[in-house]
């Protein structure tokens, strides 16, 4: 035996009106026990529900890209003085030596640019 009292107490007084899921004859809320219609104890609540969701997407892109410049120029002239500065080197004895040593500090001055690395950035936004 069913207990129509107990089903009373658990369900909550804001539901909607229930209709009988048999013959979908429509009950009022304070109506409990079998169907006055068939006889049924099946019942079906409509309930409604709307919402409304807002999404915002940002979306950062980067591209990158890294590659070596090559300058043949100071690649020519790094040469240059390398062999430069040792001709000086044997010709010249000591002083020649001396001034080897001085031309060769500044080929590090210049050898370095042969080969620079290089980073391009693009970046966007897309919203």
């Amino acid at each position: 035996m069913y207990d129509y009292k107990r089903q009373r107490q658990t369900l909550p007084r804001h539901m909607p009106n229930p209709f009988c899921t048999t013959c979908k004859t429509d009950l009022p809320t304070d109506h409990f026990g079998p169907c006055p219609k068939c006889g049924s104890t099946a019942r079906t609540f409509r309930v409604e529900a709307s919402e409304t969701l807002r999404i915002k997407a940002t979306l950062d892109v980067e591209h990158r890209r890294d590659y070596y410049m090559h300058n043949p120029k100071a690649l020519y002239w790094g040469i240059g003085i390398l062999v430069g500065t040792t001709i000086i080197g044997t010709v010249f004895g000591l002083a020649g030596a001396a001034a080897a040593l001085v031309v060769g500090l500044i080929s590090l001055w210049v050898l370095p640019s042969v080969r620079t690395k290089v980073i391009e950035r693009h970046r966007s936004r897309s919203v």
